[in-house]
């Protein structure tokens, strides 16, 4: 399963090569050629793949927005064809034509249904033999209009979540190679300052020096002592080595 494109990982993952760049300024400290270029290269990479995630992101937002408007648009216009088919006739004939037409009862429905209705009314109006209970040029105009917006919008949807599932990839694939640098430029700066992992100027490159880490609490363990007179247990806490 492709994991969900985590943009904040990815900003987090971008901000701490600028740190790298700001790092090897502010301390005078030059990565090898090789690995400034990779690191540069990745940067890059990363920006691209953000900017292109918002972008799809947004536009696919824009394209479930319009799909909703065309929904709207689509159930006015079939509730004001279900309204004049036939219109001229006794109630109950004028009944029997609206589910003819399969406008018996419009509800809330989805866009596939949506389009299933639109495409319907050309084949029945263009069977039955009375002119009277044919549909305009204009109305078949219309609901053709509006099949192929639905369906367009509904490939365009398709399209981004194509889209979307790329984008994932290519950020799991960006943040293993930014995890991997981040390793090698550690590994330098190892090589390259005095005091290793204490060194302060660790901080200039986004890494925290092993004296400023947080040591993990010392856990507590239980030594039970039974007094010889009286069997009841004594707990003494003793701190973990």
């Amino acid at each position: 399963m492709v994991p969900y494109f985590n943009a904040r990982q990815m900003e987090n993952a971008q901000a701490r090569l600028e740190k790298i760049f700001a790092g090897a300024e502010a301390t005078e400290l030059t990565l090898p050629e090789a690995l400034k270029t990779e690191v540069e290269a990745a940067h890059q990479a990363i920006t691209d793949c953000i900017n292109e995630n918002n972008l799809v992101q947004s536009a696919d937002v824009q394209e479930r927005l319009d799909l909703l408007q065309t929904q709207d648009s689509v159930m006015l216009f079939l509730q004001r064809v279900r309204r004049v088919v036939g219109a001229h006739l006794s109630h109950e004939k004028h009944l029997a034509i609206r589910a003819h037409y399969g406008l018996a009862r419009l509800e809330r429905h989805g866009q596939e249904r949506l389009m299933f209705l639109l495409a319907n009314l050309k084949p029945v109006s263009d069977e039955l033999e009375d002119e009277a209970l044919k549909l305009s040029a204009d109305v078949l105009t219309t609901a053709e209009t509006l099949y192929q917006a639905i369906q367009s919008g509904l490939k365009q949807r398709l399209d981004y979540k194509a889209q979307k599932i790329s984008l994932r990839g290519e950020r799991a694939a960006l943040l293993a190679q930014y995890r991997h640098l981040r390793t090698q430029v550690y590994a330098f700066l190892m090589e390259s300052m005095p005091e290793g992992s204490r060194d302060p100027r660790l901080i200039n490159f986004g890494f925290r020096p092993s004296n400023l880490r947080r040591n993990p609490a010392a856990t507590e363990t239980v030594t039970v002592v039974m007094d010889e007179e009286t069997p009841a247990a004594i707990s003494v806490l003793e701190p973990a080595e």
